[in-house]
């Protein structure tokens, strides 16, 4: 009953590239500023940021099968719908709803694998995150064959919106969300659920997730250009960096997922946080191009598994407020691709690319850390 999750999960990966593969024609087609262009994104992460903060709260009046049905044809219309608006706002707008959509099937999807009891729930949301990765893999390649196929950028859009119809007829009848209704919880649990927001470890776990989403995001972001301006690399060949992290965050999730009784959520944590440190900053040092880029591999590894352990750990220690913490972690995780892009780039133009990477390694030994603080799971 898993599968699709996963199916779901690779979908999304792949929605995450679309815009990126897209918005070269984009800026030709309304004469765009590359700082105008950039509001793609941010809408983007703006409307994940919205939907995910009040998915918890929709959650108790409609139950998580009814919300993911409507993100999955929302999804169908706005990747339908974008290519054709007219105007620049209007494509922010529907990247803003898309952004609404897709973070409503990532909080959704998240809250009901954590609730599978056992090694299987831990093996699953290993397996969940593994298929964002793999979707995010392949996808860049796909959407440039539809284009080279088709002869016009607007059909990697379209071939994108195809799987979230089916996904929707999916879900409506999945065993995975059976018996998910509004509140079904009893009062002692609805009580639990709304007192999590008074937990600092809580917002622990929210510290965390701002700190990986926000590292993994700003290096997508920024890898090739650091390989450039500071290797002399051409374009083509410093993208492959980028691939490579793909590569490590599936290949290490794969492994979680594989092995996943070995890895108990909060253990796994206090060695991936330090390690990730260990590699950026290695990273930042390296001298040889060819190093730096199998670097990006080994920083993909580190960070593979540090999701969906945040999660579990939230989940297991907070069984009653799965939907809430699902929720907040998303939200910060959405807020950390916001805001350290930002900050990675203002270092850059006043420093340079690898005092830049240097503090993603500080901050994620200072993650590293923190982590002895988080809350173990209920038994």
């Amino acid at each position: 009953m898993e599968f699709t999750a996963y199916a779901a999960f690779i979908f999304l990966g792949a929605s995450a590239t679309v815009n990126g593969v897209a918005l070269p024609f984009l800026i030709e087609q309304f004469s765009l500023p590359l700082s105008t262009a950039g509001s793609l994104f941010m809408l983007h992460s703006f409307g994940y940021l919205v939907a995910s903060t009040f998915y918890p709260s929709a959650a108790k009046v409609t139950g998580n099968r009814l919300l993911l049905v409507l993100a999955s044809l929302a999804m169908t219309a706005t990747h339908l719908g974008l290519p054709l608006m007219p105007y620049w706002w209007a494509v922010i707008l529907a990247a803003f709803l898309n952004g609404n959509a897709s973070s409503t099937i990532d909080v959704g999807l998240n809250a009901a694998v954590a609730g599978i009891p056992g090694e299987r729930g831990t093996a699953a949301l290993n397996w969940l995150h593994f298929a964002f990765g793999v979707g995010a893999l392949i996808s860049p390649f796909v959407w440039a064959q539809a284009i080279n196929w088709q002869g016009a950028w607007q059909w990697a859009y379209w071939f994108c919106a195809v799987p979230f119809l089916p996904l929707a007829v999916a879900f409506a009848k999945s065993a995975l969300l059976r018996g998910d209704a509004p509140d079904e919880a009893p009062p002692s649990h609805e009580k639990a659920s709304a007192n999590i927001y008074r937990e600092g470890q809580f917002w622990l776990l929210v510290a965390l997730m701002t700190i990986y989403c926000g590292i993994e995001v700003a290096l997508m972001g920024w890898t090739t250009t650091y390989l450039t301006a500071e290797f002399g690399l051409p374009v083509d060949t410093a993208s492959v960096g980028v691939s490579l992290m793909w590569l490590g965050l599936a290949v290490g999730r794969g492994i979680c997922g594989k092995f996943s009784s070995l890895f108990e959520p909060r253990g796994t944590l206090l060695v991936l946080f330090p390690a990730t440190a260990v590699v950026l900053a290695a990273t930042a040092a390296l001298q040889s191009p060819w190093l730096a880029l199998a670097s990006f591999f080994a920083a993909g590894l580190g960070l593979s598994a540090i999701f969906p352990m945040l999660m579990l750990n939230g989940t297991q220690a907070n069984p009653y407020a799965r939907v809430q913490v699902s929720g907040g972690l998303v939200t910060a995780a959405g807020f950390g691709a916001l805001v350290f892009p930002w900050i990675l780039g203002y270092v850059a133009e006043f420093v340079n690319l690898r005092w830049g990477i240097l503090l993603l390694a500080g901050m994620s030994l200072a993650a590293g850390i923190a982590t002895v603080r988080l809350p173990k799971p209920q038994m």
